[in-house]
């Protein structure tokens, strides 16, 4: 079964741009947002891997590659 997964961003002047990337479901990670976080992008995925995977494609970041 799928999750759905969140990403969120945070920019404060001066300073370099924010991204936290989580489960919906993990609410331990969004009390630790800063107040101005705003949800940029949310995509489902049936695992945290291919979540990254499609992360780096929204972003235009090089393709996500696991750790062995």
């Amino acid at each position: 079964m799928d999750e759905k997964y969140e990403l969120w961003e945070a920019k404060k002047e001066g300073e370099a741009t924010a991204l936290s990337f989580f489960p919906e479901s993990n609410g331990s990670a969004r009390a630790l947002l800063e107040p101005e976080a705003v949800l940029i992008w949310t995509c489902e995925a049936p695992s945290r891997a291919e979540a990254c995977k499609k992360r780096n494609k929204f972003l235009g970041w090089a393709p996500y590659v696991e750790m062995p």
